[in-house]
């Protein structure tokens, strides 16, 4: 199944303890599939047992731009906090802490996105900002799983 439909399928029915432990499954997987894409073997990957923190260590120095480094271990810390603490709620400092992580550029962007989202949906609008801490942290993390797809397909790319 494809990554991209297989992460929104994940988010549609689950409650926010499984919302946080299968995104960050999915950004895992994207991460994984960059690496590879940038010629490090599938096989000696697996057999290197990386911690997350050291996949997006990879990642980031086998060439994905730098600046998804702060959200992408924001991520990692929060699944961290959900999965050894007992909460099951995402809050609004969950939601804001992750989105401090984007750049200024992605910020705009995530806005725009949910407006017009929004706007084709037919959905009584509701900006970004007044949006449940589920539904922001949502966001944040389809924007970097776009933004990984993207760097994927680059690198893709490359090799042809």
């Amino acid at each position: 199944m494809d990554l991209k439909v297989s992460f929104l399928d994940s988010l549609d029915s689950e409650d926010e303890l499984g919302v946080v432990i299968r995104s960050h499954i999915h950004v895992e997987q994207y991460l994984n599939k960059l690496i590879v894409e940038l010629n490090v073997s599938a096989t000696y990957l697996d057999k290197m047992k990386l911690t997350y923190h050291q996949t997006v260590q990879l990642a980031v120095g086998l060439g994905l731009d730098p600046r998804f480094e702060s959200a992408l271990y924001k991520l990692g810390k929060l699944r961290n906090d959900f999965a050894h603490n007992i909460r099951g709620n995402l809050n609004e400092n969950d939601a804001k802490s992750l989105y401090q992580c984007l750049s200024g550029s992605e910020k705009s962007m995530l806005q725009s996105l949910v407006k017009k989202t929004h706007k084709e949906l037919d959905h009584d609008f509701k900006d970004y900002n007044r949006s449940e801490a589920k539904y922001k942290y949502i966001y944040a993390v389809t924007m970097l799983c776009a933004a990984l797809e993207t760097a994927c397909k680059e690198a893709t790319e490359k090799q042809v």
